[in-house]
């Protein structure tokens, strides 16, 4: 079994006599000077835990923070109003509507000036998700009501690729992707009462198409979709029913479970976790309900606010488990135990790729092996025996934001000896050996 922890950045303090420190709960709150949605907020895009974007569906405003949701502006505007957005990196960003016009949105400074392209599908549709495989590939889906499309780019959106959807669905809603090459969408099959929840997975960039899971339940639909980790996920479905559901999946998609979520009405939306087993569900009632044991039981809980502002909520973004946002009414923040000081030391930024040494070595049964990436990318990370033949892939082919990761190899079933542990892409590649003694 591996385990994947990812920190995004480190913030190291003097040690000053005197010095004054507190450790807060974990918990959300409200941004006090995030901007209030007529409707609600439809999505948002970090590129770090400081700088993110906000669009709404009922303006045409792009709101900006830089500094950690503390305080927000009006960096440009759009053309029309927008359900999804997503941004490469500072400078490079994209809308898409839901609307029957075809439009996707694109910026190249950071949000201020927005050009419209229009794409060539079939029938009037929109875009309701997007997803980045790597930093270039990026993949988006639309649109809930139908028609259903995806739409490709592999060169950061100069040229797109529209994939028509609809012999396998009525309606796409988000879609997930570990690496340019697989990846799930999901949506709806069929209509009004008849629609059922479908999960569609493809292994060769969407040129086929394999119909993960289909919902047992009528009158009910998927709409978001999240890996907190490589093997488990989870998926929130909208229902028209008493009896809420979600799906979950603890092998990396190949298998799904319909589990329940409420023994009433909610018209559930939004879903993210931190880890596999805490998480959260939100949608367009007033509480936002919490599972601490992979979604076994759930409770409501006032963790993205109160006074009616915990509406809504459509998306959940996370770095690791540290830092969350959350978008409805409001915008949301997620800390955990932060850590504060009278005397804050500096805030170390990563500048170039570094593998380190596996820790510990010598190690009996697990050890961890640690990397620092300045930018993100995708890394395969794989243990060979001191033959030389491959043992173990850690890692293949998936897309890692900047910062810093560290990954556990559990050797319980491999005899003692020399290993080598291989970290590489197209552009590095680090080699290391450990011991494991037994």
């Amino acid at each position: 079994m591996f385990k994947i922890l990812f920190i995004y950045s480190i913030i190291v303090s003097s040690v000053i006599s005197n010095n004054s420190f507190s450790q807060t709960p974990s918990k959300w709150k409200i941004l006090p000077n995030s901007p209030v949605a007529g409707s609600r907020f439809n999505d948002c895009s970090f590129i770090n835990p400081n700088t993110g974007w906000v669009c709404s569906a009922s303006n045409t405003d792009i709101y900006k923070t830089t500094d950690g949701g503390e305080s927000w502006f009006i960096v440009g505007n759009t053309f029309y109003d927008n359900r999804c957005i997503v941004f490469f990196d500072s400078l490079n960003g994209w809308t898409g509507e839901y609307s029957s016009s075809n439009r996707l949105n694109k910026t190249t400074n950071g949000g201020v000036n927005w050009s419209t392209l229009i794409l060539p599908f079939s029938a009037g549709t929109g875009l309701c998700g997007f997803s980045i495989a790597n930093d270039s590939v990026l993949y988006g889906v639309g649109r809930y009501w139908g028609p259903a499309n995806v739409i490709k780019t592999t060169n950061k959106g100069n040229t797109w690729t529209v994939i028509n959807m609809g012999v396998y669905a009525s309606g796409l809603v988000d879609c997930y992707f570990k690496n340019q090459d697989s990846g799930f969408v999901v949506g709806r099959a069929g209509t009004g009462s008849s629609a059922k929840g479908i999960v569609l997975f493809t292994g060769d960039g969407g040129n086929s198409w394999d119909t993960s899971y289909i919902t047992a339940n009528n009158n009910q639909w998927c709409w978001k979709i999240t890996f907190p980790t490589k093997n488990v996920g989870y998926v929130s479905l909208e229902p028209s029913m008493t009896l809420c559901y979600f799906l979950k999946t603890t092998n990396g998609g190949s298998n799904w479970e319909e589990k329940p979520f409420l023994n009433s009405l909610y018209d559930e939306e939004g879903i993210g976790f931190i880890n596999e087993t805490t998480g959260w569900i939100g949608g367009w009632e007033l509480n936002t309900y919490e599972t601490t044991n992979g979604g076994n039981n759930w409770h409501s809980t006032d963790t993205t606010g109160a006074g009616g502002y915990a509406t809504n909520i459509n998306r959940f973004r996370f770095f690791g488990d540290t830092i969350g946002y959350a978008v409805g009414k409001r915008i949301h923040k997620y800390e955990k135990n932060v850590i504060t000081s009278a005397n804050p030391g500096p805030t170390f930024v990563i500048k170039e790729f570094k593998m380190y040494q596996n820790y510990p070595n010598p190690f009996n049964p697990r050890t961890t092996i640690k990397l620092e990436l300045p930018k993100g990318t995708n890394i395969n990370l794989t243990v060979y025996n001191i033959l030389g033949k491959k043992v173990a892939t850690i890692i293949e082919g998936d897309f890692l934001p900047a910062g810093i990761h560290e990954f556990d190899w559990d050797a319980t079933s491999f005899p003692s000896g020399v290993y080598y542990y291989k970290i590489y892409n197209n552009d590095i590649g680090f080699t290391k050996s450990m011991l494991l003694i037994k």
